[in-house]
């Protein structure tokens, strides 16, 4: 009996032992036990877990719902957000169990999945290219620019609008929370990170103290002339609105912009070598020149100045100032301990620009005088072409040199003289003869009909 008994014992023992080193014998599979979600994955390849992988992303949930700021719901795709299996993480993560370098934690973690379930879920990614698309296009949905605080001119007073505070889509933090969300295994709603104060670029505090008229000046042009019209009103828009801190400088070229097809500008006349030829952007140095003049009657310390090659007929003559991008600019800077604030603006055949001020700061008087102007002779130069028979005439005309005087009267009476000189270079008078033989004259041919002629 007691042998029995024995073999008995010995023959559990080993069974035990054979079930122990089953156990705990590495196989390249998942342990017994492991569950991905309600599914039993035990002794699944890695291959099979991601096919397992592939069929429950694909069965499983496949949209989320966003919210934005206004609690406004709306269900998107995984496929549109950009969400995804990560079969490589969740593999890994399942055959990480039970495959413990720490001896005791290897062989606890298989006897505990065999005594009680472990369950994993699916890991999600983000393709953040998808992702980022997709927020955004939704962005461009609802993004409300915000407007910036801004000053008119009515009734003889300046008049203070407030600023609106706009809202953006914040793509970058929506995109973190995304991913987050998608680490922890929470898709089934994404709040949208929507910054409702997005703040203008110039707040009711910073135009509060601007309350005076410091200057404003008018030309007229053409609207006629669409192109140039154009043009005019594109510059007039980019400088509209600027707010030139105390010291600040402003330059007309960094403002405005380069004149190309690209930014917009049309084809119209400009002045090259003194002469009216077709180009890109006619119609700037009407509003730098308008903006000139303002500059000057509000008192601004004038850097950077250049006339034009000849006068221009839209603004008396040493009263211009030409720019060419990467050439010529115009430059002035605000000498005031205050702010100052222009706005330009296109009425009719009028452009109109303002510079408006604080009391404190406004000179108690400017005044702009130009002289006469003394001439610079033009020169006749003779040339000779031999592939003309005829002479030719191109008349030139002659330049000017002027001062232009800004008196400033202070507040305690002291005057300021600034000088601005404007030197318009003469156009010589060119007679070209022409050398070439003339031939002699053939005799006409006789003939019967009637001459007529085509209308």
């Amino acid at each position: 009996m007691k042998r029995k008994i024995l073999m008995a014992s010995a023959a559990c023992v080993a069974a035990i032992g054979l079930a122990f080193a089953a156990v705990v014998t590495p196989t390249g599979r998942a342990v017994q036990g492991i569950y991905l979600d309600s599914k039993d994955v035990s002794r699944y390849t890695p291959e099979e877990l991601r096919e397992e992988i592939d069929r429950q992303f694909e069965s499983g949930p496949t949209t989320l719902v966003i919210v934005d700021d206004t609690n406004k719901k709306q269900t998107v795709s995984f496929k549109d957000i950009g969400v995804r299996a990560n079969r490589e993480a969740t593999v890994e993560a399942i055959m990480a169990y039970g495959y413990e370098q720490d001896l005791w934690t290897y062989v606890t973690h298989r006897l505990q999945a065999l005594l009680s379930p472990v369950r994993y879920h699916l890991v999600y990614e983000i393709n953040e290219p998808t992702g980022e698309s997709f927020l955004r296009e939704l962005g461009n949905r609802l993004d409300a620019p915000g407007k910036d605080a801004f000053l008119t001119y009515e009734g003889g007073k300046v008049i203070h609008h407030k600023a609106v505070p706009g809202k953006r889509l914040d793509i970058k933090a929506t995109l973190a929370a995304l991913k987050e969300n998608a680490r922890a295994g929470q898709l089934e709603m994404l709040p949208l990170v929507i910054d409702t104060k997005a703040k203008p670029k110039i707040g009711d505090s910073d135009i509060a103290p601007i309350t005076t008229l410091l200057a404003v000046y008018t030309t007229q042009f053409n609207p006629g002339d669409e192109n140039r019209t154009h043009n005019i009103q594109l510059a007039t828009d980019k400088i509209n609105g600027v707010l030139l801190g105390p010291g600040k400088t402003f330059s007309f070229n960094d403002v405005v912009g380069e004149r190309t097809a690209e930014a917009g500008y049309d084809d119209a006349p400009v002045f090259m070598d003194g002469k009216l030829v077709p180009g890109i952007g006619g119609g700037i140095c009407q509003v730098s020149s308008t903006l000139f003049n303002t500059a000057l009657l509000s008192g601004m310390t004038i850097d950077e100045r250049t006339p034009h090659f000849e006068p221009v007929g839209y603004i008396p003559a040493g009263r211009d100032a030409t720019v060419a991008y990467g050439y010529l600019d115009f430059v002035f800077h605000n000498p005031y301990t205050h702010p100052v604030y222009i706005r330009a603006v296109t009425e009719g055949d009028s452009l109109v620009i303002y510079m408006f001020g604080t009391e404190a700061d406004k000179p108690k008087q400017v005044t702009v005088e130009t002289s006469a102007g003394t001439a610079i002779m033009r020169k006749t130069i003779e040339k000779t072409d031999a592939t003309k028979d005829t002479d030719e005439i191109r008349e030139g005309h002659n330049g000017m040199s002027m001062m232009t005087l800004r008196h400033i009267t202070k507040a305690d009476g002291s005057i300021k003289t600034d000088r601005f000189e404007s030197v318009y270079d003469p156009v010589d008078t060119v007679i070209i003869r022409g050398t070439k033989p003339k031939e002699a004259a053939k005799p006409k041919a006789q003939s019967t009909k009637p001459a007529t002629s085509e209308n």
